[in-house]
């Protein structure tokens, strides 16, 4: 599962990272150090004449919901069953999408409680996690929302959970966002599990156990473990 995610990268990186055109909404987004489900985050989406960088809602509502409210948060989506579930078969077919991140958090079960881990990568700045997005219109109002995909943990990630977020890298991002690909055979082999040895991972504060924490100390190693 991914609960909460960090993105420090400015809307002009995103722009010149994806190639992609920002929209308005966009202008007065802030580096966020603890993204919680319902936040507006930037996502980068694809249609037949262009690629956008766009703010979304996290948390995928279904088009066919009766109301935002009316389903559960679907902020993960689970590769193995994209194109068997309702809520995210259409979209797997058409409305894909890439959520950037610098990095997300995963909590380990302890006998000292759950104990809050950082995961970034260890070469590059940005990470590109698949998603989906839906347009959800109740007549009056219209709110595009997204959910993260994740698949099966591998390496050391294992011991903290056993899922993490399908990371997309080089052509496997503009495949996924071609809007002339919706062939379930050749997008379900992007969606691979990532190579533990590809990320760092360590312990971070407590501090982010609340979405009201949102300062850059939150993925800061905790220093009695690395002193």
């Amino acid at each position: 599962m991914c609960g909460r995610y960090v993105l420090m990268a400015s809307p002009r990186q995103l722009q010149e990272t994806y190639r992609a055109t920002l929209t308005m909404e966009l202008s007065d987004h802030r580096a966020a150090y603890n993204v919680c489900p319902t936040h507006q985050m930037p996502v980068v989406m694809e249609s037949a004449d262009e690629r956008t960088v766009r703010s979304c809602r996290w948390g995928l509502i279904p088009r066919w919901a009766r109301s935002a409210s009316d389903v559960p948060l679907m902020i993960n989506a689970r590769s193995e069953t994209l194109a068997e579930k309702p809520s995210f078969r259409e979209p797997f077919r058409t409305q894909r999408c890439v959520v950037p991140a610098n990095g997300f958090y995963e909590w380990q079960t302890s006998s000292e409680g759950k104990l809050p881990w950082y995961i970034t990568p260890r070469q590059e700045e940005l990470m590109s996690i698949a998603g989906l997005y839906e347009i959800w219109n109740s007549g009056e109002e219209s709110i595009v929302s997204y959910t993260i995909i994740t698949t099966e943990a591998t390496g050391e990630f294992r011991d903290l959970h056993h899922r993490i977020p399908a990371i997309l890298s080089g052509p496997q991002i503009d495949l996924w966002l071609d809007p002339e690909t919706s062939d379930p055979d050749q997008l379900q082999p992007l969606l691979h599990p990532t190579p533990a040895e590809t990320l760092d991972i360590y312990r971070v504060s407590r501090r982010v156990n609340s979405p009201a924490n949102q300062d850059p100390s939150l993925i800061d190693p905790e220093p009695d473990l690395f002193s």
